[in-house]
């Protein structure tokens, strides 16, 4: 199961999920694929977080597996975990619950006449680790019999506002200035082969010519296109 909300702008893809028990093989294969069906249909640039009793142990350290476990597991790695561990390779995530340095009580998933494992997970983009500040179980709350509460708590940045450039304002108010407006006319004299600026009408056509120079400036003097060959404008980048 999958739901996609939005958190301050981002949206965030939650995916809940089972794994068959260790001995079904079928089922097993049968539920990678779909898992990866379901996180390849992800539109890029949203945060993915999986989690879900996965079945399988990944070990205490994960060696060989070091960018995507933690280093903070239990016990020894099975043919499961490895299925896990792969999978969070190839799509660049992390298992969140091994990152942090617990008491053995806080990373038991899973509790059943004595024996204790880590079989459920919490896997985020890597990318996004560091935003993850504390995981960890709650062992006087379970979910069903055996299985114990994983919660993680995350503090999520605050996007940065992106400041848009700003042209900057043509300063007519100066040309007020006597000083500055005979420079000014100096230098449109220069420019334009001298125009009148001493009646009305003349200093109107400097500001009207000055206003026309100001917005050639901010426009785009050639547009260029790419077509195919049978003359038709090419928009779409994967056409170009």
């Amino acid at each position: 199961m999958s739901v996609t909300i939005d958190i301050e702008g981002e949206c965030w893809t939650m995916v809940s999920c089972y794994a068959p028990e260790v001995g079904c093989d079928d089922d097993k294969l049968s539920f990678w694929r779909d898992l990866d069906s379901v996180v390849q249909g992800i539109e890029d640039g949203e945060r993915i977080v999986i989690a879900g009793d996965i079945n399988g142990h990944v070990g205490w350290r994960g060696v060989g597996y070091e960018g995507v476990h933690g280093g903070h597991g239990i016990g020894n790695v099975n043919q499961e975990g490895i299925a896990i561990l792969d999978f969070a390779t190839a799509y660049e995530m992390k298992l969140v619950n091994t990152k942090f340095t617990k008491i053995p009580n806080h990373l038991v998933t899973y509790n059943s006449g004595g024996h204790q494992s880590l079989i459920d997970y919490i896997m985020v983009q890597k990318k996004f680790v560091k935003e993850a500040i504390d995981c960890k179980t709650l062992p006087l709350e379970q979910v069903t019999g055996q299985h114990r509460t994983l919660v993680m708590k995350m503090k999520i940045r605050e996007r940065r506002k992106r400041w848009e450039k700003v042209s900057r304002k043509v300063r007519w108010w100066k040309l007020k200035d006597r000083n500055i407006r005979e420079e000014f006319q100096a230098e449109m004299d220069r420019i334009l082969d001298g125009v009148a600026f001493e009646d009305e009408e003349g200093q109107k056509d400097i500001f009207r010519i000055a206003a026309e120079r100001d917005k050639k400036s901010k426009d785009i003097g050639q547009v260029v296109t790419v077509k195919s060959e049978d003359g038709r404008i090419l928009m779409d980048e994967e056409d170009i």
